[in-house]
């Protein structure tokens, strides 16, 4: 396939992916699909991109904060790379009970470094959930749980790289999960 063709065919995807995002934050937007929400606040921190744009370490440093003023978050996340299907308590708040290989290499870094509940769950939500059920906790720290939209969220944070900002389009073509407009969804940029 000629530079030329393949252009064309990435630009083709991109704008198939496009039209089926929207139509899926549209499905939220009015309330076609299923939002569940906790008792407790949830705290989502995430982006618009594909790749690292500081996610996790944004939430090692906001989990601190919180902690420092007296609460006691839970963390959930996907568990990206893990090998075990569904949910993982990486950490109950006190021990470490997974490796990074079941519960994800980001999810357990954050639980080597935190004694909080660590959770990773292949539905975002169902790990919220757990957290609020199983242990004693003030809110709940959602990585990566932009695009999450079946998990209602008190607080929207959305990291923005440099790289997203300068070639702002979506995958294939891109690295745009969603179209930069979602920005404003977000509560904090």
């Amino acid at each position: 396939m000629s530079r030329n063709n393949e252009f064309k065919m990435r630009k083709l995807l991109s704008n198939i992916f496009n039209s089926a995002v929207r139509k899926r934050n549209k499905n939220f937007d009015i309330g076609k699909s299923r939002i569940y929400q906790c008792s407790k606040p949830v705290i989502s921190v995430g982006n618009l991109s594909i790749g690292g744009s500081g996610k996790t370490p944004f939430v090692l440093t906001l989990t601190n904060i919180i902690m420092d003023l007296g609460y006691k978050p839970a963390i959930v996340s996907k568990g990206y790379k893990k090998k075990i299907k569904g949910e993982v308590i990486v950490s109950d708040g006190i021990n470490i009970l997974a490796d990074a290989k079941s519960g994800g290499d980001e999810m357990y870094l954050l639980a080597e470094k935190l004694n909080v509940p660590v959770i990773s769950n292949d539905l975002k939500y169902k790990g919220a959930m757990t957290s609020e059920k199983l242990f004693d906790i003030d809110c709940i720290i959602i990585d990566d749980g932009f695009q999450h939209r079946q998990l209602h969220r008190t607080l929207d944070i959305l990291i923005i790289d440099s790289d997203t900002l300068a070639k702002p389009y979506l995958l294939p073509y891109g690295r745009l999960r969603e179209p930069l407009e979602s920005v404003n969804r977000a509560d904090i940029i």
